[in-house]
């Protein structure tokens, strides 16, 4: 019985996964083009002052790189939510179908991932609002030095090699935290992964001494 349950869940999942991504593909051209539209629409309005602020400029930087992979990733997530949350019931109801016991186990092991994503999220979410002015100022540096605008005077005043310098040394700065970041989240997941993993192994072992015992087919 269980094996048909499992047959049935992963056919299942398989066809959701597919109308998913058909669906994903099709929001996203119609996200694009209603972005586009609204940003153009503010844009056009806006009071004068906003072009004196920076702090309008890194909005609308992130604005244009992100709000159409955001919006898409946000509706699909939602998606893969909806399909985990079928999954999960079908898996689930097999777990319990086999021991009931191992409910709690189980859900205390998911427990601390969720917190761990939660935490690593808001990390580099404020990482990436922290960057994007430092990714306004090397995209103007690097207009500077590889433009037509001040090409002349860039030659004329021999600042190329300052610039350059100035370049570098926030290229690395950006390069740096991010690693720093990186590690930091990576080191986490790993050990919770790892308390996952040691906690699926234990339920298998559980199931297995069940079995030995004829507590369980």
């Amino acid at each position: 019985m269980q094996l048909y349950k499992l047959i049935g869940i992963t056919i299942a999942y398989l066809l959701i996964k597919s109308v998913c991504n058909y669906v994903a593909e099709i929001n996203s051209f119609i996200l694009s083009k209603n972005i586009d539209k609204i940003i153009h629409e503010k844009a056009v309005i806006l009071d004068l002052e906003y072009y004196e602020n920076p702090s309008y400029f890194d909005i609308l930087k992130r604005t244009f790189e992100e709000s159409e992979l955001r919006l898409i990733a946000i509706l699909n997530n939602i998606v893969e939510i909806f399909k985990n949350i079928i999954t999960g019931i079908g898996f689930l109801s097999i777990i319990i179908s086999i021991n009931w016991m191992l409910l709690p186990y189980i859900i205390l092991m998911i427990i601390p991932s969720y917190f761990i994503k939660v935490y690593t999220n808001k990390r580099l979410y404020k990482w990436h609002l922290k960057r994007t002015e430092m990714d306004r100022k090397l995209q103007y540096i690097r207009s500077v030095i590889t433009g037509d605008i001040f090409a002349k005077e860039l030659r004329i005043f021999g600042f190329g090699a300052i610039l350059n310098s100035k370049y570098i040394n926030l290229k690395n700065s950006i390069i740096n935290e991010h690693i720093k970041l990186k590690r930091l989240i990576i080191t986490v997941e790993t050990i919770v992964a790892i308390f996952s993993s040691l906690g699926f192994i234990l339920c298998i072992g559980y199931l297995s001494l069940n079995i030995v015992e004829g507590k369980n087919s």
